[in-house]
């Protein structure tokens, strides 16, 4: 699988240079499956996140992209029932 933002180095004029991010991001957006999602319901839907499993504010930005993906059939799987 091609990660998409890692840095990208190249030569100019003899010097190793690295793209810029806007680079990086256009390449990225230009392939086959990239797909643009607009905005998803809000993570302060009621029941639509599961905040107990979300322990730190790092995990804030993958919660989002998971009601982003979740109602397009590409999230994780639903957890068992216990």
């Amino acid at each position: 699988m091609q990660r998409a933002l890692a840095r990208v180095p190249f030569v100019r004029g003899g010097a190793r240079v690295e793209k810029l991010p806007a680079s990086r991001l256009r390449e990225a957006t230009s392939q086959v499956f990239h797909q643009f999602w607009g905005e998803g319901p809000s993570l302060l839907t009621a029941g639509f996140v599961h905040w107990e499993y979300v322990v730190s504010a790092r995990q804030i930005t993958d919660a989002y992209l998971l009601t982003l993906a979740v109602p397009r059939g590409l999230g994780a799987s639903p957890r068992p029932a216990r």
